[in-house]
């Protein structure tokens, strides 16, 4: 049975401090239950719910019964670099 992945929807950024959304990772394969032949296991944070097709500029995102597609959030711009330190000067002898 094919599942469908999507990130850890964290409440408090503060603990795991990364942009967690419910956002599509990937899919893959549920295991079949060794106890019920007739059953899959289905890990956490993954669900038989396909995605839909994502154009350019978007994700999927996954709202606890369905996905919705959203405009992919603009990355944080990288830090300003540190100034470089002024080189110590040696007093005349």
């Amino acid at each position: 049975m094919k599942i469908y992945h999507y990130r850890e929807p964290v409440q408090d950024t503060t603990i795991v401090p990364i942009p967690v959304t419910g956002e599509y990772l990937g899919e893959g394969f549920a295991d079949p239950d060794p106890r019920d032949e007739n059953n899959w296991l289905i890990p956490a944070y993954a669900t038989t719910v396909e995605p839909p097709t994502i154009p350019e500029g978007k994700i999927a995102v996954w709202s606890g019964n369905s996905w919705s597609l959203e405009v992919r959030p603009e990355p944080p711009p990288p830090p300003e670099p540190e100034p470089e330190p002024e080189p110590e000067s040696t007093p005349p002898a």
